[in-house]
């Protein structure tokens, strides 16, 4: 089976660290400290699967956000998506496919895992640069009862470093590359009068983008920014210690480096899947047809299976395994010919930890408050298109796009969107905690959690969609030689090059969350320990947006006339939809409808425990057995773009969770040789998986929210370190995984949707079910993907890292020369597992020379020029539905992938100064 043989290869792994053992080891590396259970405890001594990457190792690798996190930790991916707050990380096979992050993101033990509004993603609080870190603690596997709120699948928290308190010291460290990047970073801190002390970090980066537009040629991918933290640390007596810590970013993003792979695959839906009318009436640019066998505007978004029998799908599917061939073709700003600006974040956060030490234990008080204020301006379809003849991939359509400009590289694309979003975040988070520290063999920490977030998102968002269709060959006005629609640009600007007058929707969302949690240790005798905890939660959400208000929609649109229902004949934001699509507005007229604040509140209350058994038959040896529910809360679905709010239709309910887990920590050879390992089971009910629906009012499919998935995962973790001798030190770790989807059904009524499952080999249409057995179609698909993998996830991850080291120069300095070897498998990306990011190899090196108060290192990643893409999105493309001639005229199925980071060549460099 395939555990036996992940089990095989876990062991071949572990034989060589054993066999090699000498009898009497070397003295091992000093064991890392870490706080993961809210309190100091040896790595090795704690019974949950933990990595911990010291300050050297984050210097030395340079790793700076969340990303470089997850390359460095197998079993953990991270996935950019639409727009730079939609950044998602998978632990253990735990995809936040959508709702809320999986995974908790912490600083000095504050949780700041925050949620997008509008798209998935976990918005930009996970995604700050590293300022002055100590260390970072990455947790595996649900830890709700002691980190919170967002840790279901696990955690990653940064620890940030002390003042000293005795003398005064500091460090500047630079990063320069090939690639015109550079990170500089200073720091300097000391004692101000008796037990008191302050650091001061600044940081200040600027990352050129690795690719050009091939529209605009301008550079997108890059970033800059600085940053600023000042800490405090008072131990006012030898129990009180008060640590609070002021840190501000400003970060500009330029549009992410990321290319559209071409459709590649047509799907003829089964008849069976359809219920069409003989003709569906089409006047569209100056031509009138008939359009076969279409079914008619539906009149609920989620009841009508909408498509025309003689269009084929047009999917993108099969594995991407490297960018030959893609390029960046985002669509210019029309505003100013150029890039887009991208995102720009600026973030305020504090902190402030107290712990006061008594004979019972220690009293501990966590705070936390953070603004974060984000701009994006970018191009929502990642496509465009330049003047030129088109031909559909079924090769039965085709037409000629005029040049729209004099150099010929003009996007000329009469379908556009412009994602224009401004957020406002505050965050407030209070913990209040206690930790016996009795003599005898039982002890306890309990405490209470007040955890609080406002975001609020003005969008000013426009998109402008007119339709072309495949007219009935010999209907009167035969397709055009040449197609004249207007671009969307000259929609989005008028002739002074000023914007439309759009009209900002306003949405917003309140998180407020209560809990409280306890932890029982039971040291049963020398060898057996029984812990158990347990997190009970209240949590409320208030999410308000707009409903369409008829009335004024009516006087403003002047829609009154064509259609009782002005609501459903114009659209939540800026739109501009063709006749052809079925809306009223004729080509290039833009309208909004008028809206009003609607509130709606979603409730959750749940208690998640667990249970670990620890066996310790030596001081070397560790044994673990655990068993841990978990829970993530349900809410109202803020990711539908261009629709209304609906929440009655937006519900969705909490995913849970039951973990698993067999595990143990070992050391040999008088702890120059550690083996770890890990063997779980997650049960996983109710996934939050992402459904399209059709739309009537926009013509057009839409992303909405189900419990539709029920998954089963096993995994196997190992890792192993070997200090050969003082020059000589070895690790390796090993991560496999098999996820797979026991249950996952839905209704839709989306084409598209039933496409996809049909060419995954799932049956496509199982059922037409007509939902309402009135008058008119109603009819929608039942279907199925049980027995796909669980996206995102590769079934094998390997990191292997070799250091060697000696001393030169009289003993004063180290030489050291380092490798990375890293391995990620194939997986898939969407829950159809018909689109695939391929599996690659990774080499980094570095060389060093390191003494006691300088260091400088060279360094090489991605030694050879590994091309693969590592990240990728399953978003559809307005203009790809266009050059098809599809309907319904919303995005058709696609694909978009960010391109890797070439090889990157560089020194880092740093100097300390004072006590060290």
């Amino acid at each position: 089976t395939k555990i036996t043989s992940a089990v095989f290869v876990a062991a071949l792994m572990v034989v060589p660290f054993t066999l090699l053992l000498p009898t009497d080891g070397w003295a091992a590396r000093e064991q890392m400290i870490i706080t993961t259970r809210k309190k100091e405890e040896n790595l090795l001594d704690v019974p949950i699967s933990v990595s911990a990457i010291s300050d050297i190792e984050i210097e030395q690798k340079g790793i700076n956000d969340i990303k470089s996190v997850a390359k460095y930790s197998p079993g953990i991916e991270f996935d950019e998506g639409y727009g730079g707050q939609d950044n998602r990380i998978v632990i253990r096979g735990m995809s936040p496919t959508r709702g809320r992050s999986n995974a908790a993101f912490m600083v000095d033990g504050i949780d700041f895992t925050g949620e997008a509004l509008t798209t998935a993603g976990a918005a930009f609080s996970i995604n700050q640069r590293l300022l002055d870190v100590e260390r970072i603690e990455v947790v595996k596997g649900p830890q709700s009862a002691l980190y919170g709120r967002s840790a279901f699948a696990g955690a990653i928290q940064y620890i940030t470093k002390n003042p000293n308190l005795e003398n005064w010291e500091g460090d500047v460290l630079a990063d320069l590359s090939s690639e015109e990047q550079y990170t500089v970073t200073g720091a300097v801190g000391g004692p101000i009068g008796d037990g008191f002390g302050l650091r001061l970090n600044a940081m200040a980066y600027d990352e050129a983008g690795f690719y050009d537009s091939v529209l605009t040629g301008g550079e997108v991918g890059g970033g800059d920014g600085t940053g600023l933290a000042l800490t405090g640390l008072w131990e006012a007596t030898d129990t009180l210690r008060i640590k609070a810590r002021l840190a501000y970013s400003e970060d500009n993003y330029q549009p992410r480096a990321q290319a559209r792979v071409a459709s590649n695959t047509i799907v003829d839906l089964e008849p069976a899947s359809l219920t069409g009318t003989p003709a569906f009436p089409i006047v569209a640019f100056g031509i009138s047809g008939n359009y076969p066998d279409c079914n008619p505007f539906p009149s609920s978004p989620a009841t009508t299976l909408a498509s025309c029998a003689n269009t084929p799908k047009i999917l993108t599917t099969g594995t991407v395994s490297n960018i030959d061939g893609l390029g960046v073709a985002q669509a210019a700003n029309p505003a100013t010919g150029g890039e887009y600006p991208g995102t720009e974040v600026d973030m305020l956060t504090f902190t402030m930890n107290i712990d006061w030490e008594t004979r019972a234990g220690t009293w501990s008080s966590d705070t936390g408050l953070s603004n974060q204020d984000g701009k994006q301006l970018f191009d929502g379809t990642w496509d465009s298109m330049l003047a030129g003849d088109y031909t559909s991939l079924d090769g039965s359509w085709s037409f000629t796009r005029p040049p729209c400009g004099p150099t010929g590289t003009e996007n000329c694309s009469p379908i556009g969107q412009q994602i224009d979003f401004q957020n406002d975040t505050d965050l407030f988070s209070q913990e209040f905690r206690f930790a016996s520290n009795f003599d005898g063999p039982v002890n306890f920490t309990a405490g209470v959690l007040y955890w609080d977030e406002k975001a609020e998102q003005r969008e000013a968002s426009m998109t402008v969609s007119p339709s072309f269709f495949r007219l009935t060959p010999g209907a009167p006005g035969p397709p055009p030689a040449n197609l004249s629609a207007p671009t969307a640009a000259s929609v989005f600007v008028d002739g002074n090059g000023n914007g439309l007058n759009n009209i900002p929707r306003v949405k917003s969302r309140e998180t407020e969350h209560w809990s409280i949690y306890g932890l029982i240790d039971w040291d049963i005798n020398d060898a057996w320990k029984l812990t158990l905890e347990g997190r009970y939660v209240d949590e409320e959400i208030t999410n308000i947006a707009g409903e369409c208000l008829p009335g004024p929609t009516a006087e403003l649109t002047g829609l009154a006339g064509v259609d009782a229902n002005t609501c459903s004949s114009s659209f939540r934001g800026g739109s501009s939809m063709a006749q052809a699509s079925g809306g009223t507005l004729p080509d290039g007229t833009y309208t909004n409808a008028v809206t009003g604040p609607l509130e709606a509140k979603s409730t959750d209350s749940f208690f998640t425990p667990k249970g670990t058994v620890e066996w310790r038959p030596s001081d070397t040896r560790m044994w673990y057995a655990s068993i841990a529910q978990a829970e993530k809360p349900g809410g109202i679905s803020s990711i539908a773009g261009g629709t209304f709010f609906e929440p009655e239709n937006s519900r969705f309910d909490s995913e849970q969770l039951l973990a698993y887990e067999l595990g143990g920590k070992t050391s040999w050879a008088d702890g120059a040789v550690v083996v770890n390992g890990a063997l779980f089971f997650q049960d996983y009910t109710d996934k939050q998986v992402g459904v399209t629906q059709f739309d009537p009012r926009i013509g057009s499919d839409v992303s909405s929210i189900e419990n539709a998935g029920e998954a089963e995962i096993f995994g196997i973790e190992l890792d192993a370190s070997w200090e050969i001798n003082e020059h000589w030190f070895v690790s390796a770790a090993y991560t496999w995984i098999d996820a797979e989807y026991t249950k996952f059904e839905s209704l839709t009524g989306s084409s598209g949707e039933v496409a996809r499952t049909q060419v995954a080999g799932n049956g496509g249409c199982l059922e037409l079910i007509d939902v309402d057995p009135g008058p008119g179609f109603s009819n929608v698909c039942r279907v199925s993907r049980k027995g796909n993998k669980v996206e995102d996830i590769p079934e094998n991850a390997f990191i292997g890292y070799a250091k060697w080291n000696t001393q030169i120069g009289g003993g004063d300095m180290n030489l050291f020369v380092d490798t990375n070897v890293i391995f990620n498998d194939d997986r898939f990306i969407e829950e159809n597992n018909i689109k695939k990011l391929d599996s690659y190899w990774l080499v980094d090196l570095r060389i060093g020379v390191v003494s006691n108060n300088w260091e400088v290192v060279l360094f090489a990643d991605n030694v050879l020029d590994d091309d693969t893409p590592k990240s990728g999105v399953d978003v559809g493309s307005q203009v790809e539905t266009f050059k098809q001639a599809q309907w319904p005229p919303g995005p058709t199925d696609g694909l978009i992938v960010s391109l890797p980071d070439p090889r990157i060549i560089g020194i880092r460099a740093r100097y300390r100064f004072g006590s060290q």
